[in-house]
């Protein structure tokens, strides 16, 4: 017996993708209104989505791409600003995405660490 083969066109695929992805933006805003009210608390809706997707954006262009990552990344724009990893007050946060000896996971940790400790290791 032969079965239909399913085909997606590119047209579909790029819808699913938008879905997929105004769904995580979504859950993005809501857990930073949640866990940075503060810094939320000026923000209408439109200014924390664009935020949302330039920290996205910025988050890609240094490697981070799991949903993950991208959280933590995002984390890290609302505890030290946006642009934090090109701030001449955080040198080590260039250094720290600079290197090519961590993986993802472990610039991300380093970068938590020192933003919490607010010095460079």
């Amino acid at each position: 017996m032969v079965r239909p083969t399913l085909v997606i066109r590119t047209e579909q695929l790029k819808a699913f993708q938008a879905g997929a992805r105004a769904g995580f933006e979504e859950e993005l805003e809501a857990a930073l209104r949640r866990f940075w009210p503060a810094q939320c608390e000026d923000l209408d809706p439109d200014a924390l989505r664009v935020r949302v997707r330039d920290g996205i954006t910025a988050a890609a262009r240094e490697g981070f791409t799991t949903r993950r990552d991208i959280y933590r990344y995002l984390n890290l724009t609302f505890f030290l600003g946006p642009g934090f990893a090109d701030d001449e007050r955080y040198p080590w946060a260039r250094e720290t995405l600079r290197d090519a000896s961590l993986d993802s996971g472990a610039k991300l940790d380093r970068l938590g660490t020192l933003a919490l400790t607010g010095r460079s290791e």
